[in-house]
């Protein structure tokens, strides 16, 4: 295939969902949605022990009972009333069942000039 497919190293959902961020190329001084946190993913306390402003939503109700933190959006109607300047994701656009309308409703939580980037199990896309 001449270069075309080449070897990605075997990464940790947390290294996606950590590349998926530094993807945005973050400004300390922006606000930032981990879309589909989980409450098994670590990723944005890391993040947030390191001084980013990063908050975890998760659709989905049955994964939201472990995120009852100060950073995490519980409701979609709590999500709707906030902003954001970068929104990522890991093993999350696969499982929707209208992703292109599930990403412009994230495209509208975005402040002007703000930005997203998706892993999937099959592609990275920074949007």
């Amino acid at each position: 295939m001449n270069g075309i497919i080449k070897s990605i190293k075997k990464e940790t959902r947390a290294e996606r969902e950590l590349r998926a961020f530094f993807a945005l190329n973050p400004d300390k001084r922006g606000v930032y949605l981990n879309y589909g946190a989980g409450g098994w993913s670590r990723t944005v306390q890391e993040l947030r022990a390191q001084g980013w402003i990063v908050y975890a939503y998760e659709p989905h109700i049955s994964a939201t009972h472990s995120l009852a933190q100060d950073w995490c959006v519980c409701s979609s109607e709590q999500l709707q009333l906030m902003r954001f300047d970068g929104i990522f994701s890991n093993n999350v656009l696969e499982h929707f069942r209208h992703p292109v309308q599930e990403l412009q409703r994230m495209e509208r939580l975005l402040h002007e000039g703000g930005s997203m980037a998706h892993a999937t199990p099959c592609f990275e896309i920074p949007l």
